[in-house]
């Protein structure tokens, strides 16, 4: 057996693809190839750091919400994108073209961002209160053109448009706090 030739402290939260996957750490994130090489991409700045990572169904990108917005890594550059916000992300996701990323913010509101340069592009209230420290996180699946969020303080899932300025489209009640969501199909 080959161990791997980097080391990952505090691991938290990672993501797979076809040849190789990355694992958030306390100093990066580590990219471990299909041969267990492996490369490290040291966080843009020292204030950040990811705990989950999120990617899409194509290309090489990664999200991850932090305290301060969200964190796009290319896995194949190394190259870092940062969607700065005022409020800390809950919950981060991609586009399935890789165009976009969105977040659900602390404060309620989905947020849509390039992927590239990390410029907003919109701004929705979605949630039906403010998140508070100790209340369940909401969290997002994103299928075809739509993003999914749980609305746990008001037993929902919202579908949201992300293509169309984040606009909800429609919101289930299903009676129920989610802890999490799925999607199936697309």
């Amino acid at each position: 057996m080959k161990a791997l030739d980097g080391s990952c402290p505090e691991m938290h939260g990672e993501a797979v693809f076809s040849n190789y996957f990355v694992v958030a750490c306390a100093d990066g994130v580590l990219k471990v190839d299909s041969d267990f090489t492996t490369a490290k991409f040291a966080y843009p700045t020292a204030d950040v750091r990811a705990w989950s990572l999120e990617h899409g169904t194509r290309g090489s990108l990664v999200t991850a919400p932090t305290a301060t917005g969200v964190l796009v890594l290319d896995t194949r550059s190394g190259e870092w994108t940062s969607a700065r916000t005022a409020d800390e992300a809950l919950a981060s996701g991609i586009s399935s073209d890789g165009k976009t990323v969105f977040s659900i913010q602390a404060d309620g509101t989905f947020r849509v961002f390039d992927a590239v340069t990390g410029a907003e592009l919109s701004s929705t209230p979605v949630l039906g209160a403010r998140w508070k420290d100790g209340d369940p996180e909401p969290t997002m699946q994103v299928a075809g053109t739509r993003a999914y969020v749980s609305d746990p303080a008001a037993d929902t899932v919202l579908e949201i448009d992300y293509r169309d300025s984040g606009r909800l489209a429609r919101t289930f009640d299903i009676g129920f706090s989610p802890a999490s969501i799925g999607v199936v199909g697309s």
